[in-house]
């Protein structure tokens, strides 16, 4: 059941429950005129997207200005408009699971579905699914035009599958969806042109070729609101899916030369706290996604967003900056609309500072069998795992070595943007990633130009586990002067070049995550005495970020492994095989730790989950140091 609703119709704005959703009608009704002109003007189909808004209101006010449908993300989204009379419905994602497909396929019988598919596994699935419930489903061919998340390769892969799906008695083949999601947010004119130019360019040979294989693309859809005005430009494009320019948010804000729509939607908070230059509102992480920044002050200059937590959000007021009362109604800007919606049971319309309507959120996280009322918390559980890192971007050092490659395939399972770091272009060759950047991170200048390249292509990361590391000296004997230096350099210093620059950033964002790949030598000595010298100021050097970028978002945590069956380890083995049963004795679990359970610990360091803890350091060590079991041993009678 929903919640109850936080106001009436007719009531004045400051004495509306808070937290609340409230969504300016006047700069509402003008982004979805705007936005409708723009799409005729340029002669383009218009198809909204509805997971920024999930509900059947908006999308009939879309609809009677003229747009063909909305897109949606999940079956349970799709099912909520179809029965909300939305009759024309495209499903821009992959869906795979038997269960759903049997649901879009019974949603034919009120409204036109399409989906996407990037695999012939996944053709093979919907076509099963349509076969069983006596229907034609309408596909699409995904492609990836550098948004390093689902889609084919453009080129004779997608024309391949666009051909199974024409060739399917159960289906029919619906054009190509080819979405440029990382580019919205690109910061200058510039760089999202060039985004566009390429991603057009891919998608436009992909029309001819399937053109010429007999086979036309009702559809070719994509867009965003940061670029929509690029690809209906472009001569490609039939469709524009765009979502957030009817709310719009403080990200796009940010874009230089910023999409042309109003602010229409905000958080409504209290001020529950004051004292001179400063305020606490009555809402934050649960009220506010922050996965693209911390919300801005609306209308209130000299008011900045400095500390977030659960229930809070902690104002600062510049000297010249008019106070904040005790009890006043206080607007924020989201930065991130879409998840923020995903926060609430209701829209609060207003108009001239009083509330007109009430719009449940009727779509809102439903999936499966989940109820519409158990996603009020800001920490989203995942499906796949121990979280979803739902896009983010994750840039993950020493990604060509052991423990790096499952960190990257751990991060891009859980649908992280992995950006795969290594000294080794060769080994980075061999790492699938939505950007690979070869450089030496013991180098200063080379981790600013990587960290440069790295903020143009993909954006500023949200994650950053840093792992590259290594050791050559396991005695006191064996390390001199250059080995000391060299170590300390490799896994202390090359962690803070590649970290410290991001910290501003992130600061002025709100938030971050920095997972460090350290070792139980940082803990106790188990040989390798520079190494461990090294990482054990690398645990240090985390818990100062946990604790003095704390206020800001910012989390960070290490992992300290124990001896980890890496390829150099397989070496040692294959020499000396008796060596793992002696290193056995020294382990409770009687074994070594694998890859994968790094990757795995710091994934869910790194996602939701985790979101209470930082300044830790886990052993993931197979018992190591949770005591001495040779001693044990000889003590026991």
């Amino acid at each position: 059941m929903l919640q109850p609703s936080p106001a009436a119709p007719g009531m004045p704005l400051d004495e509306v429950d808070t937290p609340a959703l409230v969504l300016d009608l006047d700069a509402f009704e003008a982004n979805l005129d705007l936005m409708a002109a723009l799409a005729a003007q340029d002669g383009i189909k218009l198809r909204p997207h509805a997971k920024t808004h999930k509900s059947p209101v908006v999308a009939r006010l879309q609809m009677i200005r003229g747009t063909v449908g909305q897109c949606v993300q999940k079956v349970g989204e799709a099912e909520v408009l179809a029965w909300g009379g939305v009759g024309d419905i495209l499903v821009s994602n992959e869906i795979i699971d038997p269960r759903k497909l049997a649901r879009l396929a019974a949603l034919t019988s009120i409204a036109q579905v399409a989906l996407c598919t990037d695999s012939a596994e996944g053709v093979d699935r919907i076509a099963a699914a349509s076969s069983a419930a006596g229907v034609r489903l309408t596909v699409l061919v995904e492609i990836d035009v550098r948004s390093g998340r689902c889609g084919v390769a453009p080129g004779p892969e997608a024309t391949a599958l666009a051909r199974r799906i024409a060739a399917s008695p159960h289906l029919t083949f619906g054009g190509l969806h080819a979405y440029h999601g990382s580019a919205q947010h690109q910061r200058t004119p510039d760089q999202r042109r060039a985004s566009i130019t390429a991603a057009a360019a891919a998608t436009a040979a992909v029309v001819e070729d399937l053109r010429q294989a007999g086979l036309d693309c009702a559809i070719v859809g994509g867009a965003g609101t940061g670029t929509f005005a690029l690809e209906a430009a472009s001569g490609v494009y039939t469709e524009l899916q765009v979502g957030s320019y009817a709310f719009m948010d403080a990200d796009y804000a940010r874009n230089q030369e910023a999409p042309p729509f109003r602010q229409a939607l905000f958080v409504l908070a209290t001020a529950i706290s004051t004292r001179p230059g400063f305020a606490v509102l009555d809402a934050c992480h649960k009220a506010v996604a922050v996965d693209s920044g911390p919300p801005l002050v609306f209308e209130r200059p000299g008011a900045t967003c400095v500390g977030l937590s659960d229930e809070h959000a902690n104002i600062a007021l510049s000297g010249d900056a008019a106070p904040i009362r005790l009890g006043e109604r206080v607007l924020l800007v989201p930065g991130h609309c879409d998840p923020t919606v995903d926060r609430f049971d209701w829209y609060v319309g207003c108009r001239k500072g009083r509330v007109e309507c009430l719009w449940p959120f009727a779509a809102r996280w439903r999936e499966g069998a989940r109820n519409l009322t158990t996603r009020r918390e800001s920490n989203r559980q995942g499906e796949t795992g121990l979280s979803i890192l739902d896009g983010r971007v994750a840039l993950i050092t020493g990604a060509a070595g052991g423990i790096g490659r499952s960190l990257v395939e751990a991060f891009r399972e859980a649908d992280a943007r992995v950006v795969a770091c290594d000294l080794s272009a060769a080994g980075l060759a061999e790492v699938e990633a939505a950007q690979r950047e070869a450089f030496d991170l013991t180098d200063p200048a080379a981790c600013h130009a990587a960290l440069a390249r790295i903020e143009e292509g993909i954006g500023l990361p949200d994650i950053v586990v840093s792992n590259a590391g290594g050791s050559r000296a396991d005695t006191l004997d064996q390390v001199d002067d250059e080995v000391w230096a060299r170590e300390i350099d490799a896994n202390l210093t090359s962690a803070r070049n590649v970290t410290a620059p991001l910290l501003p950033a992130m600061r002025a964002r709100g938030g971050g995550v920095f997972v460090f790949i350290a070792s139980v030598n940082g803990l106790a000595h188990f040989g390798n005495p520079a190494y461990s010298a090294a990482k054990a100021g690398l645990i240090a050097y985390s818990r100062a970020i946990a604790t003095e970028c704390g206020p800001f978002g910012i989390r960070s945590n290490a992992v300290c492994p124990g001896t980890v069956r890496t390829p150099a380890w397989a070496q040692r083995i294959e020499r000396s095989p008796a060596i793992l049963e002696r290193i056995g004795r020294l382990y409770p679990l009687g074994r070594i730790v694998e890859p994968a359970e790094v990757a795995q610990a710091a994934l869910f360091l790194a996602g939701p989950a985790a979101s209470a803890i930082t300044g830790v350091a886990l052993p993931v060590d197979a018992g190591l140091t949770a005591g001495n079991l040779p001693f044990i041993a000889e003590i026991r009678p």
